[in-house]
Formats: structure tokens, C-alpha cells, sequence
């Protein structure tokens, strides 16, 4: 059998056995206590949206689209079945690709979570060899690595350093200089954090430059930090959910029952568009419905939200070009979406 096909049939057995688990083993018992407590509001929805869609091409003929970032006017979409890096133009226009080997060795990873791009270099995480790896966008090459002591998840650039974010760990962040030398340890977000590792997965997004946000994807909560890992505000969404419980069953730990929030962006006007993914049962209607709530960092409040016609895997938002990517996953595509219409959001 070829050796892609294997790799894609084993990715599916892993997303399977995590699907099981999430849907069927995360019945909320209770909720954990953080600094605030979500509320409930209604969202303000902006109207008469038409967009024009386009599948991205030059992908692989087993292709898994798990994560797309924006840097510098250049999108870079990852595929999980072999770890290349498919770039692209902001206009959809086919770049180049990044191949990265599959293995333990220098610049080899196990499995990615997460990356971002910063200082012409994609910085990746490799939560199963414990790693953090750098390789040149122009070249594709392999730079540099450094090892961890605790499971990465995420990663985020700011101009004097890495921002990680932890699976299992005291601190859910830590902040490193570009040498690999730690900083600061911070991010208390809810109590018994260590044991409720499950409850506390997100994403982080920076402006490239001095602050982050940190997206929970179970509460609905954004916080927010400066470079020096102080808060600065924690933003209320509008579907009102407290941190719940991680549960652990002998050796099986469950997932909470749904990912509401799924990733973010910040734009150069302080603005941050988060891609929200409402459960089939929250509208009545027996579906689910696909958002991009949109959030002032300034003022740390909500400010309104598009309704989009498909519910994909991830989706990213161009504020400046009025441009949706998205990634539906398992189905092997990609696409880019632009508004016919400017509209009001």
C-alpha cells in the first residue's frame, strides 16, 4: 500500500479515537472557577453577505488541511499528511511548498500543533518530540531547535521572543527569547489547572509585535496579554460558558463536549476576528452554525459577527482584502473566499 495512504489511514484512526472521545465522553459535571464569569448576549449579526469561492490548488493527492497563519501578505496552510507547507499570496496565487521530514532526528517532527512565522523564519511545534523547530521561508531549510521541558502545544511570535503555550504544565504560557532562553513563566487561568490540562486547550494569537490573546476553546473567555505576561483584559464572548471540568476514567481522560471557539487574528487596527463554531443544538435549527465574532482589543469588547454559508475545519480572516480562507479538513480541500460586497462588520 502506499506509504501516503498508510499515513492518511493513521491519521484517521488517531482523529477518529479523539472524535469518539470528544463527543461522546465530555458530559459536563461541573465547571472550574477562573477570574471572571462568562455571560450571555445576544450577537449582532452584519448582513447581506455574498462571497466568491475558489479552491486553492497545487495541494498533494492525499491532502489534510489542519492549520492556516497569515504573515506579511503570505498565507501558509498546513498539511497533516505529510507536514508540507503549501504558500500562497494573499490573492490565492500558488508560491511554493516547505517540505518537512517525518522522524526524531535534526529538523525531523513527530507530530505539529502548531506554528507561526516571524523574523523570516517558520517556527513549528513538535508536542510529540518535546521540540520547538525554526526553518527558513525562503529556503525550506532547517535551522535551528530547542527542547522542552513540558509538552508544547502552541506557539506565537512577538518582536523580542516565542510565546509557548503548555498541555500539562503549573503555567500554561512561557515566554522565550529567540536563543531559546526562558524569560518568564505565567498563566494561572482556572484552578486544579494540571489536572484539568483538557479544559484549558486553545489557541494563542499575537499582533507580531508586544501582546497576545489567548482563545480558550471551551469558555468563553479571551484574554488577553502584553509581552511581559501581564494581563490586560479578559474579553466576554457572547455564549456565556464557564471552563468545565476535564474528565479522567482510569486512564482515559475525555475532552469537553464541544470546541466553541476555534482560532483568532488580529488585524492592524487592534481588531481580533475569532472563528466560533456553535453546536447543533444551541440554534434550534439541528445544525451547526459557523461565525467570525469580531472583538475591539482596545476597548476589550465584543463588536459584531458574519454568519458564513459552510462550517470548515479552520478559517482565517483578511481584514485588509475582505478575504476568507478556509480548510475542510478531512474532505481534502481548501478554498479562498471574497466578499462580492463590502460590508458593514
Amino acid at each position: 500500500m502506499n506509504q501516503k495512504y498508510l499515513k492518511l489511514l493513521g491519521f484517521l484512526v488517531i482523529v477518529g479515537i479523539g472524535l469518539y472521545f470528544w463527543r461522546f465522553g465530555g458530559e459536563k459535571i461541573t465547571v472550574l472557577s477562573s477570574e471572571v464569569s462568562p455571560e450571555i448576549f445576544q450577537r449582532t449579526y452584519a448582513e447581506n453577505l455574498q462571497l466568491q469561492s475558489h479552491p486553492l490548488t497545487d495541494t498533494s493527492e492525499v491532502f489534510l488541511p489542519g492549520l492556516i497563519r497569515e504573515n506579511d501578505g503570505i498565507i501558509y496552510i498546513l498539511d497533516y499528511s505529510d507536514f508540507t507547507f503549501y504558500v500562497y499570496h494573499t490573492n490565492g496565487e500558488f508560491q511554493k511548498q516547505i517540505d518537512i521530514e517525518r522522524g526524531r532526528g535534526p529538523g525531523e517532527v513527530q507530530h505539529i500543533t502548531d506554528f507561526d512565522i516571524c523574523k523570516n523564519k517558520l517556527w513549528i511545534v513538535d508536542s510529540e518530540n518535546f521540540m520547538i523547530h525554526s526553518y527558513s521561508v525562503e529556503t525550506g531549510g532547517y535551522l535551528e531547535s530547542y527542547p522542552a521541558d513540558n509538552r508544547p502545544s502552541r506557539i506565537a511570535c512577538l518582536e523580542d521572543g516565542l510565546i509557548i503555550q503548555w498541555s500539562q504544565s503549573e503555567y500554561l504560557f512561557s515566554k522565550f527569547d529567540y536563543e531559546g532562553n526562558l524569560i518568564i513563566e505565567f498563566g494561572e487561568i482556572i484552578e486544579d489547572q494540571t489536572q484539568n490540562m483538557f479544559s484549558v486547550h486553545g489557541n494563542i494569537q499575537s499582533n507580531g509585535k508586544d501582546r497576545f490573546v489567548y482563545i480558550p476553546f471551551y469558555a468563553s473567555l479571551i484574554y488577553h496579554f502584553n509581552g511581559e505576561g501581564e494581563l490586560i483584559q479578559i474579553i466576554q464572548t457572547p455564549d456565556g460558558l464557564e471552563f468545565p471540568v476535564t474528565r479522567s476514567e482510569e486512564r482515559i481522560t475525555y475532552a469537553p463536549d464541544h470546541i466553541y471557539m476555534r482560532d483568532g487574528v488580529i488585524d492592524k487596527n487592534n481588531n481580533l476576528y475569532v472563528y466560533t463554531v456553535l453546536p447543533a443544538d444551541k440554534n434550534g435549527e439541528g445544525k451547526q452554525e459557523a461565525l467570525i465574532d469580531k472583538f475591539n482589543l482596545t476597548s476589550g469588547e465584543y463588536s459584531s459577527s458574519v454568519q458564513l454559508p459552510f462550517v470548515h475545519l479552520s478559517v482565517l480572516f483578511n481584514s485588509d482584502d475582505f478575504i476568507i480562507y478556509s480548510l475542510n479538513g478531512l474532505e481534502g480541500e481548501s478554498f479562498i473566499h471574497q466578499f462580492e460586497n463590502r460590508i458593514d462588520f
